[in-house]
């Protein structure tokens, strides 16, 4: 109970401190507990703490799981040490604990995060070797990482691949498609993904309708990106940053300069820049297995 109330509180030092005297007086130290632990320092980043505590763990004989292991894992791959987490994953097979979808899952994000695709391709090819199915979070965190890179005509094959594959595909693998379609110009097929999305029950978002304002802003059709706007806010989507700044950037090219200064003085007064970019990058990471920030800066520029 001790330790537990110091690991909820911060109280790291001290709860390594309990679970020394555990050990040394013979307790038998519960996984559970020391999982709570391992929480606890990788969501406050100690995530050196929370490395060496799991291998503490490892040395005093605590029964390890797949989800203690997936937790050092995903604090490793959020620090970019993802070749390091490869590692640990590969050791730990060797002690007889499997990774799991989510534990493959985790390290692909990681892979991709850094742009290292090709090596999150390499993990999603072991984990089917391993007799695990890649689920929509897999296709979704690898087409993301090959929109990073731009490679956009392998991230719309690898995401039609897993449609046909029957695996119920969500608001992001639709979000995906319309931003793909949108970069590379080809805006009517970026508006059929769009009107499928709907037609499917799947409610379009912020980053959903930012994907096409933007597509239509880049080829001057400001007619379109100013009537999905006023969509937007009839349908109770929040405009944000991206948005205006989608917009403001259009009429500018279009050498329309008023609109665009309403549109900036709209922007000043209506948006809290903080708590907006917070929240969007929040919904976005969300969406995509607690994907890191980049990636939506990524879609966005």
């Amino acid at each position: 109970m001790l330790f537990l109330v110091y690991a909820d509180n911060g109280m790291f030092e001290e709860a390594i401190g309990v679970f020394d005297y555990m050990e040394k007086s013979g307790f038998k130290i519960h996984q559970w507990c020391c999982k709570v632990l391992l929480l606890a320092l990788k969501r406050c980043g100690k995530t050196d703490m929370c490395y060496s505590f799991f291998r503490r763990m490892v040395g005093a004989d605590v029964d390890i799981t797949v989800h203690s292991m997936t937790i050092v894992i995903d604090g490793l791959c959020k620090r970019g040490e993802v070749e390091r987490a490869k590692d640990l994953m590969e050791e730990m097979v060797t002690k007889g604990i499997e990774p799991n979808v989510v534990t493959y899952n985790t390290l692909i994000n990681g892979f991709c995060i850094k742009g290292m695709v090709d090596e999150a391709l390499k993990v999603k090819t072991i984990m089917e070797h391993k007799r695990f199915e890649p689920d929509v979070v897999t296709y979704n965190t690898i087409a993301v990482g090959l929109c990073k890179l731009k490679r956009y005509k392998e991230a719309k094959t690898w995401l039609f691949t897993m449609i046909k594959r029957g695996l119920n595909h969500d608001v992001v693998t639709f979000n995906i498609l319309v931003n793909i379609f949108s970069k590379i110009g080809n805006l009517d097929e970026a508006k059929k993904v769009f009107e499928e999305m709907e037609k499917k029950g799947v409610r379009p978002n912020t980053i959903s309708y930012n994907a096409l304002v933007d597509g239509y802003c880049k080829i001057a059709k400001l007619e379109e990106a100013t009537r999905l706007f006023e969509e937007m806010e009839k349908r109770g989507v929040s405009p944000d940053i991206f948005t205006y700044n989608s917009l403001i950037d259009g009429y500018f090219k279009k050498r329309n300069s008023e609109e665009a200064k309403r549109l900036k003085h709209i922007q000043y007064v209506g948006i809290d820049y903080k708590s907006t970019l917070k929240h969007t990058l929040e919904s976005f990471a969300d969406e995509v297995n607690k994907s890191s920030m980049e990636e939506l800066i990524s879609l966005q520029q």
